[in-house]
């Protein structure tokens, strides 16, 4: 998906570090100093787009609003956004995170990116409550995959 022209990736790691994810990228065979040149890869460590006062995004809704000023520089690529939501688990944000979650396709429907989110597998069975879990998935329908 990377080498269409018209994409771009904002990836958000939790648990690697972006040097990791970058080293991991190139083993694979991707160049992805040359994606990061061009504003086709963007990797920003998730904790530092969540933490950092000067950007106002202490809930799981400034990420939005985070993807919607990264969409400002990319106007021409459709966006996917890749991110780590394990983060949340440690923050101890869950309630704003389920709302967050709640909005999914439905909630976001007129913004001009996708997103795919990632739960380490521990992670996610230690966040949420059955019933918790239950919402998740029927708030995603057929799109949530626990490995």
């Amino acid at each position: 998906m990377i080498e269409e022209k018209n994409v771009a990736i904002l990836f958000l790691p939790y648990y690697d570090t972006t040097d990791k994810v970058r080293q991991e990228l190139m083993t694979k065979g991707l160049d992805a100093r040359k994606y990061e040149r061009n504003n086709s890869l963007i990797l920003i460590d998730f904790t530092k787009v969540v933490d950092n006062p000067y950007l106002g995004l202490p809930a799981a809704f400034g990420l939005k609003e985070f993807i919607n000023k990264i969409q400002v520089y990319n106007k021409n690529k459709n966006l996917v956004v890749i991110a780590d939501m394990s983060l949340y688990n440690h923050s101890k944000n869950i309630n704003d995170l389920l709302k967050y979650e709640s909005l999914s396709d439905e909630g976001y429907g007129n913004q001009n990116w996708r997103q795919l989110c990632l739960y380490h597998k521990l992670d996610f069975h230690l966040m949420f409550t059955e019933e918790q879990k239950q919402k998740i998935f029927d708030y995603h329908k057929d799109k949530v995959i626990v490995l």
